[in-house]
């Protein structure tokens, strides 16, 4: 079951980078893979050990490195790359303490930036 949930996720954070990259100028396409049959995805901490994950993947997904300037970082975590790249990685993995985490995190975020 986690082996399908995983070639889910790798399918969720590629599917926005090919549309991405088909718009850009060099076609480059690029899938990043979230491991998570390590987790227990009962559990609070270990869901948001893998919301981190799928944040590190998405950024990459969407051309961001932890080496990349905070500004930048920044500016890809605002993007529709991004929230959709996240969005569709939550879904595909379907775990209920990860969805609400997730959806606790976006709460949080969205009133922050009021």
């Amino acid at each position: 079951m986690k082996i399908i949930a995983l070639g889910a996720a790798v399918l969720a954070l590629s599917a926005p980078l090919f549309a991405h990259a088909a718009s850009s100028a060099d076609d480059r396409t690029s899938a990043v893979a979230v491991r998570y049959g390590d987790l227990d995805l009962s559990r609070t901490h270990q869901a948001a050990v893998l919301l981190d994950r799928i944040d590190v993947a998405s950024m990459e997904a969407c051309g961001a490195y932890q080496g990349s300037l905070r500004e930048y970082q920044a500016a890809v975590r605002d993007s529709e790359c991004y929230r959709a790249n996240v969005q569709q990685a939550v879904a595909a993995i379907g775990a209920p303490v990860v969805t609400s985490l997730y959806g606790h995190r976006s709460a949080q975020v969205s009133v922050g930036m009021r």
